[in-house]
């Protein structure tokens, strides 16, 4: 008969009276271990190598073998020596008491009646469709466990995965229930809160293993626009009565921000999708990106930047965001304009210097004062310091001053004033600022020592443009708002002439600082405000001056001038601004590219000296420094009266 074969060497397969009914059913005895092998050929005419059914009770002491690619289905009451299923579909529909362990080695047990074996599924599969097992299974290697139903005592093993339901559904545990490292747990889920779970009235044991979501009704874990549809909710997929051991090795998927999380109480392990457990900031390479991220994870769910860096696919996409972000325009305007104070004093010590020379050569014994005008502009080129991106900025103006001789012509005082602008571009942003300068500076000639001093005052009005596009966001920011850049020095110098040279060792020390008022971006939902700061400098500059001149009459001269020193910053190198998303809490520090600890200062140039009261003098200013380069031209008209 196709589909099944009597043994013939089995003595209980040939004898009494036939009984063709129950001979139809299907066996009742195994003498032996029964092979069932199901294959459909051209001689398969009643197909029974694709379905058939036993409905016989089956005893003895045989084990039932299948084989093959049909089905089998077993609809009595067995009580034989157990069941191997190493292909197709074996369906057991009655209660089943075996008399030894039963294994699935690759097909398909599918149980809708009882089974009361230990159960090892090795390759593999067990489907409960509402039956279930009245002993251990253990779920190894490549074998699987799914549907709905029963069982007493449940053990993953590695490799080996249980995925409840058919869809989504419910696998009871009467006693434990064991994950063991490298075990798999399938768990679907839906948008009405509904999941796949173990419920153990025992304890659960979760030696290790992965958790692995997906929607309901596929084969693929939850991606991206899934975990954001779904963010914020929470599955409980396993509970056990008697507490939860341990946990599980991991759960997925998980993407950069995105994915699913596991947390655990005493009875129950629950799924979160939404936020994974990293961090903003762990993809940070530098402070300013550290700092930015860690004030982003701190905004509140559904804040739009927030929203936007969640779904950020790389590392480099979230990076690129965080310098975007930053405002570290800000931080760079403010370091720009203290660097910018340098020009101020380095113009007010050279008048100063001239006004002396002038004096100790009693070129115009009865001048006693200068006017002066000074057309100056500057290059300003920073590098990225590992921090802070780079920044080019450029600054051009004019200044004015005059100054008199007083005290028997050893004291110089006067007064200067000017306009200057700067335009400065960062990364993604743009700043302007208009400066509005007055100063007072003076020097004492001590015959062999000169001091020189002075203090400026500089407003500035600050413009700036910061450009955010990456992934969702989309948006121009731009701020208006005051500053102040004030400063004071002192220089020591000794002048040395040899004929028609000069040379004049010297050291001088500046305090600067500036300051902006309230910061307050409009634009897009990446606007960012800051509260009044200041930054400081206290430097010195220790070098050497050196003028040459030549006579050709007694009203016309002409000099070279040079000048070599080092330049020393004291106080911290980092120039920073706290800044924070608008109407928000969070802060964040951005900072600019770092001070230049120690500097190259370089001058050279010529005057010439028009008439007796007329001089003109063109002249290069550099500063040369690890992040930092600047480079300046000057024209300056000083007229004596």
């Amino acid at each position: 008969m196709a589909g099944w074969a009597a043994n013939k060497d089995d003595p209980n397969a040939n004898w009494g009276l036939i009984n063709l009914p129950k001979a139809y059913n299907g066996p009742s005895y195994f003498y032996n271990h029964f092979i069932v092998n199901q294959i459909t050929n051209e001689f398969d005419f009643a197909e029974f190598g694709q379905l058939d059914e036993w409905k016989n009770d089956i005893s003895g002491p045989g084990k039932l073998i299948k084989q093959g690619n049909g089905t089998l289905i077993l609809s009595g009451n067995n009580h034989f020596a157990g069941v191997e299923v190493n292909q197709g579909h074996l369906l057991l529909t009655g209660e089943n008491h075996y008399a030894k362990n039963s294994s699935i080695n690759g097909g398909t047990l599918l149980l809708e009646g009882t089974l009361n074996t230990l159960l090892d599924v090795n390759k593999g599969a067990l489907l409960l469709n509402g039956g279930s097992v009245d002993s251990q299974v253990n779920i190894n290697n490549k074998g699987i466990l799914s549907g709905k139903g029963k069982i007493n005592k449940l053990a993953v093993y590695s490799g080996g995965i249980v995925s409840p339901g058919h869809s989504i559904g419910t696998i009871n545990i009467d006693d434990t229930v064991i994950f063991n490292s490298g075990g798999n747990y399938h768990v679907e889920i839906n948008s009405q809160g509904d999941s796949d779970k173990i419920i153990s009235l025992g304890t659960a044991t979760l030696n290790g293993g992965m958790v692995n979501v997906s929607l309901e009704n596929s084969q693929n874990l939850l991606t991206k626009d899934d975990v954001q549809s779904l963010y914020n909710t929470k599955y409980t997929i396993l509970t056990a009565d008697h507490g939860v051991n341990g946990q599980f090795t991991d759960v997925n998927p998980n993407y950069l921000f995105l994915g699913t999380t596991l947390s655990y109480d005493k009875n129950s392990v629950i799924l979160n999708v939404g936020r994974n457990n990293t961090a903003f900031s762990s993809v940070a390479k530098t402070k300013n990106q550290l700092s930015i991220a860690n004030a982003i994870d701190a905004l509140p769910l559904g804040h739009p930047i927030y929203e936007s860096i969640i779904r950020m696919d790389t590392g480099n996409d979230a990076r690129s965001a965080y310098n975007q972000l930053t405002g570290q325009i800000h931080a760079d305007i403010l370091s720009n304009q203290l660097n910018n104070s340098r020009q101020i004093k380095e113009t007010l010590l050279s008048q100063i210097k001239n006004a002396e020379i002038i004096n100790r050569e009693k070129e115009s014994a009865g001048n006693k004062g200068h006017v002066w005008a000074k057309i100056l502009s500057n290059w300003e080129k920073t590098s990225n310091d590992g921090n802070a991106n780079s920044y080019d900025a450029s600054t051009y103006g004019v200044l004015l001053g005059a100054d008199q001789r007083v005290s028997h012509d050893k004291m110089l005082l006067g007064i200067a004033t000017g306009v200057t602008k700067t335009s400065l571009s960062g990364d993604n942003s743009h700043a302007n600022s208009e400066n509005y300068h007055l100063s007072l500076y003076g020097g004492y000639d001590f015959d062999t020592i000169v001091l020189r001093a002075g203090a400026s005052n500089t407003f500035h009005r600050i413009h700036t443009t910061k450009s955010v596009n990456y992934g969702v966001q989309s948006d121009k920011n731009k701020a208006n708002y005051n500053g102040n850049t004030s400063q004071i020095f002192i220089e020591a110098a000794y002048p040395i002439t040899l004929s028609d040279t000069q040379l004049e060792p010297f050291v001088n020390l500046e305090y600067a600082k500036t300051k902006n008022a309230t910061i307050n971006e409009q634009g897009g939902r990446a606007a960012l405000q800051a509260h009044s700061q200041t930054l400081e400098s206290t430097t010195s500059t220790t070098g050497l001056r050196l003028n040459n001149q030549w006579k050709f009459n007694n009203k016309s001269t002409v000099s070279l001038y040079g000048e070599l020193g080092w330049r020393h910053q004291y106080n911290d190198v980092e120039r920073g601004i706290h800044l924070r998303f608008t109407q928000t809490q969070p802060t964040f520090i951005a900072n600019s590219v770092d001070a230049a600890r120690d500097a190259l200062v370089v001058k050279a140039g010529t005057t010439i000296q028009i008439n007796e009261t007329s001089k003109v003098s063109i002249g290069y200013s550099g500063l040369a420094a690890r992040n930092q380069h600047d480079n300046g031209i000057d024209m300056k008209l000083s007229i004596a009266f």
